[in-house]
Order: structure tokens, then C-alpha cells, then sequence
């Protein structure tokens, strides 16, 4: 099986073989016999909901009442839980910030740029309104606002994908 980027599956066995780990219903709503859309013209929320055929849509998340730290490895749902999350909106998509032909990058400062498309002065607005700046600082915006977080039984951090202004011994938001 040969994998490309981060980690989307080239084959058609293979993608067989992810529908046939996937929950009943997750695996009856993909369709992986038909070639997947041209993902950079898909609106945030369609292309979220492309991910999460694998990595947990917002909607299987809240079908299947995944609650909870467990939820922390779903970037999907996780991001659409943001505040600034705007379904139309390509800025703050999967896209919006990773390139599925490269390998994960995990230089936080590479992140920078794509949160001051929306976060700078005189960024686009979006339909959410103005994305605010940030009164603390102007770089390494995920050490902030994406925390690694541990997931249950995983025994590493994970980047939570639901941006949010973090406080210190808040609850884990669902």
C-alpha cells in the first residue's frame, strides 16, 4: 500500500479496506468508487466533510455522541467547533491549512501565515465578520490557540483543531 502526503491512501484497495474499518453508517454514506471531487473548488464545510469520511465529520461526531477527549483525534469536527469557523470560507478548511501532497509539517511557525489570511490587519473579512488580532503575539498562533492535547490511551499530544482562546485548567470543550 503506498501513502502519499499526510497519509491520504492512493489505492483502491486500500480505501476499501479504510470504508471497511469505518462505522456502518460512516462506511454507507462514502462513496469510494467514484473518484473523489476536485477538493480545492469544495467549500470548507463539503471539504471537511470529505476528511471526515476518515478522520470524523462534525455529523458523525454528534450522531455517534462521541464526547469527551476522544473526540480530540477528529480534526474535522474539532475545527467546525471553532468560533471562527465559516462553512464557506476555503481559509479554514483542511486545505486552508494542509497540502495532502506533502508530508505534515510540524514546524508551528509554518501554521503563522495561514491564520494571519484571516487574523491580520486589513485581512479579508469573512462572513463571520473580522478576524480579531491577537493582543499577546504574532507567531507561533497554534502554540496558543491549537494546543497539543494527550489523547485517551494514546500516550502522545495531538494538535487540538478547534481554535480557541485556551485558559489554564479549563475543561476540554466538546
Amino acid at each position: 500500500m503506498r501513502r502519499v502526503g499526510i497519509g491520504l491512501l492512493t489505492s483502491a484497495l486500500a480505501a476499501a479496506a479504510c470504508v471497511s474499518l469505518a462505522h456502518a453508517a460512516d462506511a454507507a454514506e462514502a462513496n469510494f468508487a467514484t473518484a473523489p471531487p476536485h477538493l480545492k473548488d469544495l467549500p470548507a464545510e463539503s471539504l471537511n466533510h470529505f476528511c471526515g469520511q476518515c478522520h470524523r465529520s462534525w455529523d458523525t461526531v454528534v450522531r455517534n455522541r462521541w464526547l469527551g477527549p476522544v473526540n480530540l483525534r477528529f480534526q474535522p469536527y474539532r475545527l467546525e467547533n471553532s468560533r471562527c469557523f465559516d462553512g464557506a470560507d476555503p481559509r479554514i478548511s483542511c486545505l486552508g491549512c494542509h497540502n495532502p501532497h506533502q508530508n505534515l509539517v510540524h514546524d508551528e511557525t509554518y501554521y503563522d501565515g495561514k491564520c494571519l489570511a484571516c487574523h491580520a490587519a486589513g485581512a479579508k473579512p469573512t462572513s463571520n465578520g473580522q478576524g480579531k488580532t491577537c493582543p499577546v503575539a504574532k507567531a507561533k498562533c497554534a502554540s496558543c490557540h491549537m494546543p497539543k492535547l494527550e489523547a485517551p490511551g494514546a500516550h502522545q499530544k495531538f494538535t487540538d483543531h478547534e481554535i480557541r482562546i485556551v485558559r489554564a485548567n479549563e475543561p476540554y470543550p466538546n
